[in-house]
């Protein structure tokens, strides 16, 4: 139980981290190509959930893992939706994200990426 307990957390670390650049480099970018104003408060405040959940382990992990998953699938849409973008990682991000927290069988994820 306790080895299962540190691959999850481990799964989680590498989503947060993928989701944390992913969200650091939108705001930049954001910021910087002056789109929307009120985005990067929204991207921010997402960001500081997924680390809330994350570092108090906030109900299941299946949870967070969906939460995850669809918070790294705005982060995608906001993005892609922009015209002048200098990086595309539309495609990357959620499915880094749906890879990795669906490898046991969430049926969300499953649900969500229409598998």
């Amino acid at each position: 139980m306790n080895e299962k307990n540190q691959h999850s957390t481990r799964v989680h670390n590498t989503v947060i981290a993928i989701l944390t650049v992913a969200v650091v480099g939108t705001i930049v970018e954001s910021v910087s190509q002056g789109w929307e104003f009120w985005v990067p408060t929204l991207l921010f405040a997402g960001l500081v959930a997924s680390w809330g959940m994350h570092i108090f382990q906030y109900r299941q992990s299946t949870f967070r893992e969906n939460y995850y998953l669809v918070f790294s699938m705005m982060v995608a849409f906001d993005h892609g939706t922009q015209v002048f973008c200098r990086y595309r990682y539309d495609d990357v991000v959620p499915s880094c994200a749906h890879y990795i927290c669906c490898g046991d069988n969430n049926p969300f994820c499953r649900y969500v990426c229409g598998e």
